[in-house]
This record gives structure tokens, C-alpha cells and sequence, in this order.
């Protein structure tokens, strides 16, 4: 068996909708091409008993899945067939934009949805990929989106940008360049856009009224100048997962099981970009009768980390978890073909997955609570609640 996973760089304009535009041309890529229909393209893969799936975000178009070997050829001819000819079809679009429409109006009536899009606009300006706008603002622009937005954006961006093609499992003796041939010439990579810096980092909050809710889904965040391939972002994670990224983390231990004010609470670094810095994040929800106590408690948390900084069994226990997660992922074909992927699409590098482990256990605790003194703001935590507010 091979796994198999690829990206390339698309670009797309978030001020004019682009992005709306890349995601309904994504969803329509194995709904037919002009060379077969959705029917006879999902038969070609059901036949071998390969799996293919496409995806987006902010940046890229990418594709993902896993064959038998000898069927890889074939394989990734149907991926390169989808992404170079695709039908783009009126009628599937309209069912697509259906089911889009259907998920943002979700989105209007989750609270963690809510409260994470609000935190963004919060922190960052119109046009950074971190922004999430108003799910109704949303959905204006998506009935606006016709198959022929889709079109002009898949003319456009789809056959310019290097792809990133990993393949992960049995792949000794594979003819690389024979398999990257299948998908064409591409032109040079489009010239990545401004992103607009983050607002600057001061006490802020907002409430999204979620009618119907019995609880409430709370956001506490600062961007952090950090992208990924900064030397001092792997120290910052290790203080941030220290503080809130798994059930022995500091919030866990005291907000949840000592004060049992939330079933749930965790924090990290959240967004950062292989050019961009992302922001520091905690997620929590709160009953309504603690909603105050449980966002004082975060905030004297995340006081007290910065005071104290970590320690020595913190750090050490930390680095065996994420070193211990690492492998885990590894441990799979498909598991190491994303982590690959992840790492080219950070700027991590091609050696990212080797010496990943031995950054990790070169942390000092002395540096780890340097970089975290550098960067965590307490007092200029943003807060965005979702929950029953009155209106």
C-alpha cells in the first residue's frame, strides 16, 4: 500500500470572495471531468480500491488518499485528470452551494463556531487568512457564487505553483519525476499576498448572542509574531500545550478538576503560517452561573505560567508527550505523508519529521520560560463569548 499527499500554493483573493470561489471549484473536482462523469470517475477508483479526496484552505488546493502500489500510476492519473480537467458541472455547483450554505447556517448556531470567528476579528484585519467574517456575511457572498466564479478561479490558479507530492509506505524504486510528470507543466508560483499585520495586542471583547443555548463557548487570545519556522515557536508551543494542551496540563488540573468550573478547556498556539505569525488561543466553556469566576480563573492561569514560568517535570513531561505523539503519528503511512506535507506547506523543510524530536529535547527550561515571558501578554488578552446572550 501508498499513501499519498499533495499541495500547491492557489493564493486566493479574500477581499473579492476567491476563497468561496476556490472551496466550490474543490468540491466539484470528483463530481465528473471532461473526460468521464462523476459516476464512471468514482467506478475508475472503487475498482481498485483506492480512496481520493480534495481539500482547501486559505492557501493552497491539495489532495490526498492511498492505493495498492501497482495502482498508484492510475491513481494519481485521476487526480491529475480532476485537477487539470474538471467538469465543473451547474448542477452538481448548485447542490454543492446548497451544502455550503446548509454548513455556514451551522456555523450561525454553534457557539464554538462563533466564538472562534469573533476572537479573529478580534485580533486580525480584513484580507489575513486568519480572519473569519460574520457567517451571514458569508452567505451573502456564497448566493452571489456562480460555476463560472469557480471556472475563472480554477484557470487561473490551478496550473501555477510547484506541487508537493509525498508518498509514504511501500515506495522503494517509485520513478518520482515519472509520477510529478502526470500532473504537467506548471507556471511559476503567483506571488503570495500581503498579509496585513494583526491588530495590536489590548484588552478587547466581544458577545455573539447564540439564542437557545444553555451554555456558553468562550475565546481568550493576542497574536503572536511567530510563524512557523521561527526559532523561538517551538519553545512557545511547548509553554502553551504546558499550560493547556492536554487533560495534565495547568488549566485542566485547576479550572476543570480542582474548581470544576468547565468540562472543557485547552489552549495553544493557533494559526501561524509559514510567513505569518498565528495567535495565542484558549478555548473553554462555561455555565452561565460561572461565566465571570471561570474567566477570571483563565486569566490569574495564565498570570500565574508567566510568573512561575514552567519547571523542570513540567518541561520534561511535555517534551516525552509531544516526542511520544510525533512517532504515533508516524506510525502510519497516511499519518506520515501529512506530517511531511504540513512541514513543506510551515517551511519546516524536508528534514522537518527527523529533527523535530531532537529540537524538542534540546529545550531548556531556562529558554522555554525566556521565549514564554518574550511573548504571552496576559493583560492583553482579546475575549470573544458565544452563548445566551440577551439581545
Amino acid at each position: 500500500m501508498v499513501s499519498f499527499r499533495a499541495s500547491f500554493e492557489t493564493h486566493p483573493d479574500l477581499a473579492a470572495h476567491e476563497d468561496l470561489a476556490q472551496r466550490l471549484a474543490v468540491r466539484l473536482l470528483d463530481k465528473g471531468t471532461r473526460r468521464r462523469d462523476r459516476f464512471a470517475f468514482a467506478e475508475a477508483l472503487e475498482t481498485k480500491g483506492a480512496t481520493l479526496a480534495f481539500t482547501a484552505d486559505e492557501h493552497r488546493v491539495g489532495f490526498a488518499g492511498r492505493c495498492l502500489r501497482a495502482d498508484l500510476p492510475a491513481v494519481l492519473d485521476l487526480a491529475a485528470e480532476a485537477l487539470r480537467e474538471p467538469l465543473l458541472d451547474a448542477a452538481e455547483a448548485s447542490k454543492v452551494l446548497t451544502h455550503l450554505d446548509a454548513a455556514y447556517r451551522h456555523a450561525e448556531e454553534d457557539t464554538a463556531a462563533q466564538s472562534d470567528a469573533a476572537l479573529s476579528r478580534l485580533i486580525y484585519p480584513h484580507g489575513h487568512p486568519n480572519r473569519s467574517e460574520p457567517f451571514e456575511q458569508t452567505r451573502v457572498a456564497l448566493a452571489a457564487l456562480t460555476p463560472d466564479d469557480a471556472r475563472r478561479f480554477h484557470e487561473r490558479h490551478f496550473r501555477s505553483g510547484p506541487l508537493d507530492l509525498v508518498l509514504a509506505g511501500d515506495v522503494d524504486g517509485l520513478d518520482r519525476a515519472d509520477l510529478l510528470d502526470r500532473f504537467g507543466d506548471r507556471a511559476a508560483a503567483p506571488a503570495p499576498p500581503d498579509v496585513p499585520a494583526p491588530f495590536e495586542a489590548v484588552p478587547s471583547g466581544i458577545e455573539v448572542c447564540v439564542p437557545g443555548k444553555t451554555s456558553y463557548d468562550v475565546r481568550l487570545g493576542h497574536a503572536v509574531p511567530l510563524p512557523r519556522p521561527h526559532p523561538d515557536t517551538l519553545a512557545f508551543r511547548v509553554a502553551l500545550f504546558a499550560l493547556g494542551g492536554n487533560f495534565s496540563a495547568r488549566l485542566m488540573q485547576t479550572v476543570r478538576d480542582r474548581d470544576g468550573l468547565t468540562y472543557g478547556i485547552s489552549a495553544a498556539l493557533d494559526g501561524a503560517g509559514a510567513t505569518y505569525g498565528g495567535h495565542a488561543l484558549v478555548r473553554a466553556n462555561f455555565s452561565p452561573d460561572v461565566l465571570g469566576r471561570g474567566l477570571d480563573r483563565v486569566r490569574e492561569e495564565v498570570q500565574r505560567l508567566v510568573d512561575e514560568g514552567l519547571s523542570e517535570d513540567e518541561l520534561a513531561t511535555v517534551q516525552q508527550t509531544l516526542a511520544g505523539t510525533h512517532v504515533v503519528g508516524l506510525s502510519t503511512s497516511g499519518g506520515a505523508a501529512a506530517a511531511m506535507v504540513a512541514a513543506l506547506e510551515n517551511g519546516l523543510g524536508a528534514d522537518w519529521l527527523t529533527v523535530y524530536p531532537q529540537r524538542l529535547q534540546a529545550l531548556t527550561t531556562d529558554g522555554v520560560n525566556d521565549v514564554l515571558r518574550r511573548y504571552l501578554r496576559p493583560a492583553a488578552l482579546a475575549v470573544a463569548c458565544a452563548g445566551p446572550f440577551a439581545v
